[in-house]
């Protein structure tokens, strides 16, 4: 009997052996399963602070897409009235050209009048006439050999320019307003 005793006691040791083992097995993957639930509840965690992120980045582009929108309108509304303005300058340069081209087709320099004339009115003595008007209807009447000049042509302005080489000669620039010969 002690001989069978001795059978069943080895066999209850292995088999406690097995239980150690199957134990400590059990222990090992009741570490490794506390490691994974941390581990997950951490990812758990860092998901969430991943989709608040998203959000705050969603709204975010949201926000940025709205306001690049506005930033275009505007840049069109610029660009729209910068070709307008753009025009205008055009417009006006076009108008400034017509109105420069105006005013010099109808002006006549006269060069060489001289600038002293005997005065009657000073006994005989030479002093300058300043009635531009005056000598230059003179010089029509006495050196052109037009008949009453003084009726027949107009003078809108009369100009006196200086001589450069500061000669007793005035020389007048005439912007004729109407000129009518009459025969």
């Amino acid at each position: 009997m002690a001989e069978g005793l001795g059978k069943k006691l080895e066999a209850v040791l292995k088999k406690l052996e097995k239980l150690d083992t199957i134990e400590s097995r059990l222990n090992q993957m009741h570490t490794t399963l506390a490691s994974i639930e941390e581990n997950v509840s951490r990812l758990d965690s860092e998901v969430e602070d991943l989709k608040t992120k998203s959000k705050q980045f969603g709204s975010t582009v949201n926000e940025l897409k709205e306001s690049i929108q506005f930033t275009d309108e505007d840049i069109s509304d610029l660009k729209f009235a910068n070709k307008k303005l753009q025009q205008d300058v055009c417009e006006l340069q076009k108008q400034l050209l017509y109105m420069e081209t105006y005013s010099r087709r109808e002006n006549v320099k006269f060069v060489g009048l001289l600038e002293e004339q005997v005065d009657e009115d000073h006994n005989g003595e030479r002093a300058k006439l300043e009635d531009t008007r005056g000598i230059v209807y003179k010089f029509l009447e006495h050196r052109l050999k037009i008949p009453n000049a003084r009726e027949r042509i107009e003078f809108q302005r009369l100009h006196r320019l200086e001589n450069r080489k500061m000669e007793p000669r005035v020389r007048l620039l005439h912007d004729f307003y109407a000129m009518g010969m009459k025969n």
